[in-house]
């Protein structure tokens, strides 16, 4: 096996393990909607929860060439730092978007 061949290898495995943390970063901010649906409130807890797992899922899907969960994740972030309490709708479009982003695994063709 070449040294490329090895990298290629260890890149297709590390982009594996990314979509599949950003998956379940995905059900964590699923988690969040349904404690905010649940309490009728964003609670402080669940709005910093969402922002840090959207802020993760930003950096990593966009380095593994998931651009569009990258910037839904971005927007969420940016929601969910304002000073106001975003509306639960324009959030659960965002995460529906971040699930749409990362349907599909990532292309490996290098």
């Amino acid at each position: 096996m070449s040294s490329s061949d090895a990298m290629a290898g260890a890149y297709q495995a590390l982009a594996q393990r990314a979509w599949d943390t950003n998956r379940a970063r995905l059900k964590e901010l699923t988690a969040v909607l349904d404690a905010w649906r649940g309490a009728g409130v964003l609670g402080a807890e669940e709005r910093d929860r969402g922002r840090s797992v959207a802020h993760s899922l930003r950096g990593s899907a966009g380095t593994f060439g998931h651009h569009q969960a990258a910037e839904a994740a971005d927007e969420l972030q940016k929601l969910l730092l304002a000073g106001a309490t975003p509306r639960l709708d324009d959030v659960t479009a965002l995460v529906e978007r971040i699930d749409l982003g990362l349907a599909e695994p990532p292309d490996l063709d290098l």
